[in-house]
């Protein structure tokens, strides 16, 4: 896989801020329930990916910096 773009990392951080409120509405409704650990995993996978693509992109982490 190419390096993203930046366009391609803003869409990315769109997508990890979109994903983590569905999670939240889907835990809420009791439709699915992650453990801790997996909540934690791919919280910091997140936070990871928004780091790096705000370092080599300058993206808006999330919708509100836009």
């Amino acid at each position: 896989m190419s390096a993203p773009t930046r366009t391609d990392a803003q869409q990315r951080a769109d997508d990890i801020q979109v994903f983590a409120e569905e999670l939240a509405r889907l835990e809420k409704e009791g439709l699915l329930a992650l453990t801790d650990a997996q909540r934690e995993a791919v919280a910091s996978h997140h936070r990871g990916l928004l780091t790096q693509f705000a370092q080599a992109y300058d993206i808006d982490s999330d919708m509100r910096a836009r």
